[in-house]
């Protein structure tokens, strides 16, 4: 469900120069509407606004928002949809970094072990004396 709302608080978001946008109603997919496997989930999708869900987390097939600090002006079209996945809570990336951004001073297991999250907006959490330190924001100009 976290990673839901976190899907949906990025396809609220645009540009800055987009101002606020209602959030894009999501449809949960049938099954054979999905790919087979989170770790399939990757690449073109038919169904913009579709959700899957998997034991991993959730996917949603959409259109990659507008990640500048520049309007791009009136001829700008977006990308054609792709999946687009978060894992969920309590789970683990294969790169061994938490399914979602840790709190600040919750306890890690890998000292010096670096981690980002986002799609446009970098947060990155670095675990330093055994907790995460997690860094403010890094967006593009």
């Amino acid at each position: 469900m976290v990673a839901l709302m976190a899907v949906l608080g990025l396809l609220a978001c645009g540009g800055p120069a987009a101002g606020p946008r209602e959030p894009t109603p999501l449809e949960r997919l049938d099954a054979d509407e999905c790919p087979a496997s989170f770790g399939e989930a990757s690449g073109a999708c038919d169904e913009a606004g579709g959700v899957c869900e998997f034991p991993e987390g959730s996917c949603v097939c959409r259109s990659a928002s507008y990640c500048g600090g520049v309007d791009p002006g009136p001829d700008y079209e977006p990308p054609a949809p792709t999946w687009h996945c978060d894992y969920g809570p309590g789970t683990t990336r294969p790169d061994g970094c938490p399914g979602q951004l840790p709190d600040e001073g919750a306890a890690c297991p890998q000292e010096g072990q670096r981690c980002s999250y986002g799609s446009c907006c970098m947060h990155p959490a670095t675990c330093v004396g055994g907790v995460w330190e997690v860094g403010g924001a890094n967006c593009p100009p």
